[in-house]
């Protein structure tokens, strides 16, 4: 599950950069979004003992981790530490809203396609015959553009070779 509609674009983008026809497979189940909130939550509790040390005015830093030794370095440079949390606090509130863009666009009912480009400020002129699967596509085509028969599996594996 990507993090954001921006990083599915970009992945969706390289399926036909080769000038040939391609489709798109967005894997996801409930609960794909757990660990995206799981590191949005560990930021946030970098952030906020970061935010702390600053706000104490000590000079010698606790045991931070990569990140915060790298904030502390930015803010060292700076001439107001409060800009750097307030942009950092930001950040956050861009991930979370990033998220819910991205599950909002997995549970959508409408034209996916024209969502995303909606999204992107776009309009889509001419929609494609089976544009997405909400619009007759389906992943199981032939070359000849008819749906093959649906093949019985029974776990996942089985279900990854027969995408591929």
């Amino acid at each position: 599950l990507p993090d954001s509609l921006e990083n599915y674009m970009q992945e969706i983008g390289r399926a036909g950069r080769d000038q040939r026809p391609s489709s798109a497979v967005l894997l996801y189940r409930p609960g794909d979004e757990a660990i995206h909130y799981f590191f949005q939550q560990l930021s946030k509790e970098q952030r906020q003992i970061f935010e702390e040390h600053l706000s104490t005015g000590q000079t010698e830093a606790p045991q931070f981790d990569e990140i915060q030794q790298k904030w502390l370095m930015l803010v060292n440079e700076m001439q107001s530490p409060d800009t750097w949390l307030l942009q950092l606090k930001k950040q956050e509130q861009v991930k979370i809203k990033q998220l819910q863009q991205m599950l909002a666009y997995i549970h959508t009912t409408s034209c996916r396609r024209e969502r995303l480009m909606d999204y992107f400020g776009e309009t889509l002129k001419e929609k494609p015959e089976k544009c997405c699967d909400r619009d007759g596509a389906s992943l199981f085509l032939s070359e000849t553009g008819h749906t093959s028969p649906t093949v019985e599996a029974k776990d996942w594996q089985t279900i990854l070779l027969n995408l591929f």
